[in-house]
């Protein structure tokens, strides 16, 4: 499952940093979301917590990143 959100690669892991972190930890909203580098190009959605349960159930709410 891949959880839509509206930010962009640039937003979670900077073009501009020097050094990059393997995992990162977003918040939006209600919810936190951790992100795993698997490499240059691509991440994953590694956990979602979130009191919403529609964040977990609704297809509506799933999209690609």
């Amino acid at each position: 499952m891949i959880h839509y959100t509206p930010l962009h690669q640039q937003e979670i892991f900077p073009i501009d940093q020097e050094v990059y972190q393997n995992q990162v930890m977003i918040k939006q909203g209600n919810s936190v979301y951790y992100f795993d580098r698997l490499n240059e190009q691509d991440y994953r959605v590694a956990q979602i917590i979130s009191t919403n349960p529609y964040d977990y159930m609704q297809h509506d709410h799933i999209d690609m990143l």
